[in-house]
């Protein structure tokens, strides 16, 4: 669905979630506690699915591969931004 626009009402219903920030067209925009959140929990074994589901934000609405590749990009922006301690 990642290249398709949200109807009227799919978008509605996804600005009124907690974890989006704002829904243009095709585009969500989450929160950073949600990107956090679900980077720290599937980094601790849970399912993106899942997580994204709890959220009000299932692959049936949204598509699997956008879960997927919000999750790949989060989780390389996340390694990034890490600091190793110096010695």
């Amino acid at each position: 669905m990642s290249d398709e626009r949200f109807s009227p009402e799919q978008a509605q219903y996804l600005a009124s979630l907690p974890a989006v920030i704002s829904i243009t067209g095709s585009r969500i925009r989450y929160a950073e506690w949600f990107k956090r959140e679900c980077v720290s929990s599937a980094e601790n074994g849970e399912s993106p699915t899942v997580l994204f589901r709890e959220a009000g934000l299932g692959p049936e609405l949204i598509g699997e591969k956008r879960i997927e590749r919000c999750m790949h990009r989060w989780r390389t922006v996340s390694y990034t931004h890490l600091t190793l301690p110096t010695t």
